[in-house]
């Protein structure tokens, strides 16, 4: 049976949080609304995993994953290229062919104004920042400053602030919000497939590879339940699906409904595999596998 854990990096009552066995398998799972169709069908029961659910932010999965707390769950495209350790659960990702709406770029200038210009960015994901400095970088030849968000309101209410990156759920609630009309908004996977014609992988779902040698028969298993628990969280529960993403976000169901089934896409396909490739190859060209100290933070 799945049973379900919310744990934080380096947290301290670890083992006081589980309710399962010492000996069951934890398994990371991205805690936005964008992997409710993958996670919902796990967490109602429908489908079932021999694994405890482990629930966090994107950056905090891949620190959970770096530290060896967890052996395999979702992550970040950007850290499952960095690290090289690890092999993906097939058929399956968080990835969009167009516009997605939870990755903008609100900005008060012109995007070629903001050369050495502050952009801040969240701490939640590495791989939406690396896609915009790949975007900027490749097609304008800029590069602005980074800089954390740690506001509590809206980082662009400082007059230093000249653009926000926001994803996830606050991407969605922000652009829903009359005061995002001011700013020239940017959807990041809808720039990525006007320039190259491919989809943007956003997450994975992978497992360590000397975990994947020990355990070959579970991980088949668990990569079948991700694929029956997407196809059913895209079909049967959808409307439950749509139902959590409301009660969460507060959204239309309309707008959710078209967000699940238009904007994201949840397969893996060799275009998924060429799109991973290629921004591997860009990364690598512009240095940003070359971690700073502000990298490891996200």
């Amino acid at each position: 049976m799945t049973s379900v854990n919310r744990l934080e990096p380096d947290s301290s009552n670890r083992q006081d949080s589980s309710t399962s066995s010492a000996q069951a398998t934890a398994f990371g799972q991205i805690s936005f609304i964008n992997a409710l169709p993958v996670v919902l069908p796990l967490l109602e029961g429908r489908v079932s995993v021999p694994a405890d659910l482990v629930f966090a932010n994107p950056a905090q999965l891949n620190q959970m994953l770096q530290q060896r707390q967890i052996q395999l769950g979702a992550m970040s495209s950007f850290y499952f290229l960095e690290d090289g350790g690890f092999e993906l659960f097939r058929d399956i990702s968080i990835s969009g062919s167009g516009q997605v709406g939870s990755v903008l770029l609100f900005s008060k200038d012109e995007l070629r104004q903001l050369d050495g210009k502050v952009v801040t960015v969240p701490d939640s994901s590495a791989t939406s920042i690396k896609l915009m400095q790949v975007l900027l970088l490749e097609e304008l030849g800029i590069e602005p400053v980074l800089r954390l968000d740690t506001s509590s309101g809206s980082a662009l209410d400082d007059d230093e602030v000249r653009a926000c990156l926001l994803i996830g759920d606050k991407a969605l609630a922000f652009d829903n919000d009359n005061s995002s009309k001011r700013f020239e908004k940017t959807d990041l996977a809808q720039w990525w497939h006007r320039c190259f014609e491919l989809p943007f992988v956003f997450g994975v779902w992978g497992a360590r590879k000397e975990w994947v040698r020990e355990n070959e028969a579970l991980f088949k298993e668990i990569s079948r339940s991700l694929a029956v628990a997407r196809d059913i969280g895209l079909n049967a529960m959808l409307d439950s699906v749509i139902a959590e993403a409301h009660k969460r976000t507060k959204l239309n169901h309309e707008r959710l409904r078209s967000y699940f089934l238009e904007d994201l896409n949840y397969e893996f396909t060799e275009q998924h595999a060429q799109a991973l490739a290629l921004f591997d190859r860009l990364c690598k060209k512009n240095s940003l596998f070359l971690s700073s100290s502000f990298d490891k933070k996200i």
